[in-house]
């Protein structure tokens, strides 16, 4: 995949979740109290992902890694 083509944009927003989600990263369930990092994938069509905010420090980092490896 040509990620220098296909560009990624995210939205990122912290929100308090109203159900329960599956953190994208580390695979644990995000309880409704807990913090979150929400992500919109804008491409052919909407993907949400949901993160722990420690969980996206290193999902940023590998993805920073993979784009400019």
């Amino acid at each position: 995949m040509d990620t220098s083509k296909k560009k990624m944009k995210y939205k990122i927003a912290r929100a308090k979740l109203e159900k329960r989600h599956r953190c994208v990263w580390c695979a644990a369930m995000i309880s409704a109290g807990e913090q979150a990092i929400f992500m919109v994938e804008r491409g052919w069509e909407e993907i949400e992902h949901y993160l722990h905010p420690n969980c996206y420090q290193s999902f940023k980092a590998f993805n920073l890694k993979e784009i400019y490896r």
